[in-house]
């Protein structure tokens, strides 16, 4: 005799609720390592706890890689909303690029034409205020 058929109704409701709330934690854990907490918990339900303790560990933990991915989306958008407009310019035979965004039009030598949506002509990046480096005011 199997140790399920052993079991009064009372135990075997206990048994689900403590296996319930033990594959709840074990999907807490998961998300603290960067992963969907509803898909561990059905795994440790289906697969057991051993063996989804297992996966969860062999499996890099997401949790730090995300909070650089989340910091480094932060920073760009910070640096796109200061500067949200896309940029054009001509090289010294006159060819068009673009478009860039405006860090990449420092690099570019001071004399070089740039154009962006609003402008009525093109410009000579030192000429714009948005450009101006402190030694060239």
């Amino acid at each position: 005799m199997g140790i399920i058929s052993s079991m009064s109704t009372f135990e075997m409701v206990f048994f689900i609720i403590i296996w319930f709330s033990v594959a709840w934690l074990f999907g807490c854990w998961a998300r603290r390592r960067g992963r969907r907490s509803e898909l561990w918990f059905f795994l440790f339900i289906l697969l057991g706890g051993l063996i989804s303790a297992l996966l969860l560990l062999m499996l890099p933990n997401l949790a730090n890689v995300n909070k650089l991915k989340k910091d480094e989306l932060e920073v760009l958008d910070r640096v796109e909303i200061k500067d949200a407009r896309l940029w054009y310019y001509l090289d010294k035979d006159h060819v068009q690029h673009g478009p860039v965004g405006k860090s990449l039009l420092r690099d570019l030598p001071g004399n070089s034409y740039i154009w962006s949506e609003g402008m009525e002509e093109w410009r000579i990046m030192d000429s714009l205020d948005a450009f101006m480096t402190p030694e060239k005011h």
